[in-house]
């Protein structure tokens, strides 16, 4: 069956868009493959099938039209140039008729630039609906009321889902004496990609000049900090020390699914079978949702964590690493759990398509297991080149608050990593003098 041009379009046009658009995976900036030719002639649902499973899904799930289209002749070219188009040139297309097949180039630089456009003109619209300017992308660095310029300026930087807020039981016992740290907090949209606020958060360090800086950064806004130190362009020459706090510097399969580690009272409420289900759920709206760049930049092998791996440390910056090792599943428990969840994926719907790529994180879930991790970040995925990592039985909410999601420290003063941050900022006051 022979399809016109347009209908060819709508056919293709939303199973590229959910894949190209929405996947983040560990792959290439540039994915390629190819696709069997039939006499100069595409079969439609080989191309989506091939597509499906370059991103770890299952094709077989969907139904797609058996249909063909001719691609030899000038017409063939304008329909590939057309849909390219379409797809806002995150895809090209080479015809190669002495071999039999369609080259596929899938540009993920491109594809960042594309879901960036898209989530601005998304808030853009909605802005408009509610009578507001909802695409507005608000940054804060908040200073102290005076600043002394010969003591460092400690900058706490938060993590994805949260906001300065978090840092309370921290900044309250950096304040007080005899420790009166001066404490300054950055805030940001953190569905942004990192690499964005991390320019502006640059931006703002260079209005200080010569302040001497320390940045604490917890989670996806350690990486925030890692970026405006390590790139040499962002690079405001007055960061002294960087402190990283439950960081997933090789990435998270669960801190891109802003999931950390509310399902911990899934777990207890529910049991396996509850736990199974949220972890699901959490995957498949992953999967839909892709406007958010902040946890698309979490996920192993991401742009963003591709281009960070090719960078060195910064000579000038002294590093530190805390990461935690409280999560909410014993060893013997991962096992029930991941067999639960493929129990659950034998349903139909969407569950079925993400089924492929799922079995592959269920395999690698050290973020979840107490001892390898701390309900978001696993030690494995923590560690940082060059850096030597310190290790406390916290789970990733309690690394920077009194209270953690899987026990409470009571006082401030005996915070483990509270205790570690205020001797690296005295340390570093000591060289500012």
């Amino acid at each position: 069956m022979i399809v016109p041009m347009r209908r060819l379009m709508l056919l293709c046009l939303s199973a590229l868009f959910a894949l190209v658009l929405g996947a983040q995976e560990p792959t290439p900036s540039l994915r390629q493959f190819t696709v069997p030719l039939h006499d100069g002639q595409l079969q439609v649902d080989e191309l989506v099938r091939a597509l499906f499973a370059e991103y770890e899904l299952d094709g077989s799930a969907l139904r797609v039209p058996e249909v063909r289209i001719d691609l030899r002749g000038a017409r063939g070219y304008l329909l590939l140039l057309a849909s390219r188009k379409l797809l806002l040139d995150t895809v090209r297309f080479r015809r190669d008729f002495a071999q039999s097949q369609l080259l596929v180039t899938i540009d993920r630089e491109r594809t960042r630039e594309v879901r960036r456009q898209l989530r601005a003109r998304l808030a853009k619209f909605a802005g408009r609906l509610a009578g507001e300017d909802a695409a507005e992308r608000n940054y804060e660095l908040a200073l102290p009321p005076a600043l002394d310029a010969e003591r460092p300026l400690c900058v706490l930087v938060h993590g994805v889902e949260n906001d300065a807020s978090m840092w309370t039981d921290l900044r309250t016992f950096l304040e007080a004496e005899p420790r009166r740290v001066q404490v300054a907090t950055f805030n940001y949209p953190n569905d942004e990609s990192i690499e964005r606020v991390a320019a502006e958060l640059s931006a703002q360090l260079r209005r200080l000049s010569s302040q001497p800086v320390v940045i604490v950064g917890h989670s996806m806004g350690g990486l925030v900090a890692r970026a405006v130190v390590e790139d040499k362009a962002l690079d405001p020459g007055n960061v002294r020390t960087l402190i990283l706090v439950g960081v997933p510097n090789s990435g998270s399969n669960l801190a891109g699914f802003r999931f950390a580690l509310e399902v911990a009272d899934v777990l207890r409420d529910a049991g396996t079978a509850g736990f199974a289900r949220e972890l699901l759920a959490i995957v498949i709206d992953h999967w839909q949702d892709g406007l958010g760049e902040g946890g698309g930049d979490l996920l192993p092998g991401s742009v963003f964590l591709d281009k960070m791996a090719q960078r060195g440390r910064n000579p000038r910056v002294e590093y530190h690493l805390v990461l935690g090792t409280r999560s909410v599943l014993r060893e013997e428990q991962l096992g029930p759990v991941q067999q639960a969840v493929k129990e659950r994926l034998a349903d139909r719907g969407l569950a079925k398509v993400v089924r492929p790529r799922l079995e592959r994180w269920l395999g690698d879930l050290d973020e979840l297991v107490d001892g390898k991790g701390d309900g978001a970040v696993s030690v494995a995925r923590g560690r940082l080149e060059g850096v030597e990592p310190v290790l406390v039985p916290l789970d990733h909410h309690g690394l920077v608050r009194l209270r953690g999601l899987l026990g409470r420290v009571e006082r401030a003063e005996r915070h483990p990593v509270f205790v570690r941050i205020a001797a690296w900022l005295e340390a570093a006051t000591a060289v500012v003098r």
